[in-house]
């Protein structure tokens, strides 16, 4: 199982590219609809991520061809990338889930103290 260690944009261009085929634009749209998604992919990223994404072997070239001198790729996930992509979703619900009985458990059993018994003050 591959050991997923994705920033947040990367993660979310695998995201957009679990369902679907699509070209650089289409990516930045599509970016834009992820929920609870605070990655901010400009242009200029966009491609960066794409080509580490690649390298990686999680993304490839689906298709490509040079329109008026300009070359238009369009990206896919590959087998490597859906298998980081599960391993990812795993690994964020169960740090998620870890995080929600802690929080049940601290407001049950042992709620934080006032601010004025914290040493140092600021540390609490």
């Amino acid at each position: 199982m591959p050991r997923p260690n994705l920033p947040e944009p990367a993660l979310v261009l695998l995201i957009a590219l679990a369902d679907a085929t699509l070209d650089g634009q289409s990516l930045m749209d599509e970016i834009d609809t992820v929920p609870g998604s605070t990655a901010f992919v400009s242009t200029s990223t966009l491609y960066g991520f794409l080509d580490r994404l690649v390298g990686r072997g999680l993304v490839r070239v689906a298709h490509q061809e040079t329109v008026r001198g300009r070359i238009h790729r369009r990206f896919c996930l590959t087998d490597l990338g859906s298998d980081t992509l599960r391993a990812e979703s795993e690994r964020l619900r169960t740090l998620a889930t870890e995080a929600e009985q802690r929080l049940a458990r601290a407001r049950r059993d042992a709620p934080c103290p006032p601010p004025e018994h914290c040493v140092p003050r600021d540390s609490c």
